[in-house]
């Protein structure tokens, strides 16, 4: 290194970016970095939020590095965490949400816990410990909907891709029922 210290290389982030969706993963990932990128740009990577207007958090909820939009509402010992919650959106007691961004006028049924999710507006979620999951507009999907993942050590393709994850979700399209008892095969 030259120059006096520190020696720091600062990477800039872009407030654009481009690139092919060409799979549902590509949408899932790439939701996943803006959020990232925009919590980092506000200065939210730590316990910070970004509230905003009639906003309703419970007392007894937990809501940490996360964006709420207007007239969210986060419920009794609910957990927001690293996510973005879309306006008029509702979080049900008990819920988990981590590294989600869960869009507009979407309803959350008690009880649910997703990481990794995105799902677009008008949608009613409740499941538990679902994880990496590209959700449709309008979509109802209950507890008991689940992936079988590959046992461990084993690699797992989607399409015919090596996916290079321990576990993987799915995705499913606008205007979905999904009732429960429901299994899928990963990267369904």
């Amino acid at each position: 290194p030259f120059g006096r210290p520190p020696h720091v290389i600062r990477f800039p982030i872009g407030l654009q970016a481009a690139g092919g969706v060409h799979h549902w993963m590509h949408v899932l990932h790439a939701n996943l970095v803006v959020l990232y990128a925009t919590r980092k740009r506000l200065g939210l990577l730590g316990q910070k939020n970004k509230i905003g207007k009639n906003v309703k958090i419970h007392p007894t909820a937990l809501v940490e590095g996360s964006i709420l939009e207007d007239g969210a509402e986060i419920e009794a010992f609910a957990s927001v965490l690293q996510s973005y919650i879309g306006a008029k959106t509702k979080i049900a007691a008990h819920s988990i949400f981590q590294n989600c961004v869960i869009g507009k006028d979407c309803l959350t049924l008690v009880d649910t816990h997703m990481r990794r999710v995105v799902s677009f507006s008008g949608s009613t979620l409740s499941n538990l410990g679902i994880e990496d999951l590209v959700i449709g507009r309008n979509v109802f999907i209950t507890t008991g909907v689940g992936f079988f993942q590959k046992p461990p050590g084993n690699d797992l393709l989607i399409d015919g891709e090596l996916v290079r994850r321990p576990i993987i979700g799915g995705a499913f399209g606008h205007n979905c029922i999904l009732g429960a008892r429901a299994l899928l095969a990963a990267g369904t």
